[in-house]
């Protein structure tokens, strides 16, 4: 597994980041501190396809934010290639998660790497205030063991009447 490091400064100027990407023909995903607080305030249930990818951008600035088949949030590194003469997108994933309550690579918490823990810390990084589901959601999966999260959401759905 190589080491990525989150970004947790949402003021981070990504002008060079978002030529390089869209040099390769790849959505940029531009991100605010203000866009990082109006998702924080929102409920999760409430965050739009866009918004995760917003806030995976935050994270990952300089690589290239997709998502897959089965994995929800893969990323990828912008490399120059010799062979084309260009940036490319290198093959595989630096990094992939399930969905925003997995930890990388779909490994457990031994990974030391989970979504939502990232997030948690650009909320605190950045002072957004964040809307009670988001503090519940923190509480019930943070460094969690996988069924523990598993168990987290089914009873989240339940409250909620979700039958899926």
């Amino acid at each position: 597994m190589k080491d990525i490091t989150a970004n947790h400064d949402a003021s981070y100027d990504f002008s060079q980041d978002k030529k390089t990407v869209e040099g390769v023909n790849a959505n940029y995903f531009c991100f605010s501190k203000e866009a990082v607080a109006q998702i924080a305030a929102k409920e999760p249930t409430q965050v739009s396809g866009l918004e995760w990818d917003t806030l995976a951008q935050c994270l990952f600035p300089s690589y290239e934010i997709a998502s897959g088949l089965f994995d929800g949030f893969l990323i990828f590194r912008i490399a120059f290639v010799k062979k084309y003469g260009c940036d490319r997108r290198i093959d595989p994933p630096e990094a992939y998660w399930f969905g925003v309550t997995s930890y990388r690579d779909n490994a457990g918490p031994e990974s030391g790497h989970q979504l939502v823990a990232e997030i948690k810390s650009l909320f605190e990084a950045n002072g957004a205030a964040c809307s009670e589901g988001w503090e519940r959601l923190f509480e019930g999966t943070v460094g969690k063991e996988p069924h523990e999260i598993e168990s987290f959401l089914a009873k989240l759905k339940a409250e909620k009447g979700d039958k899926r």
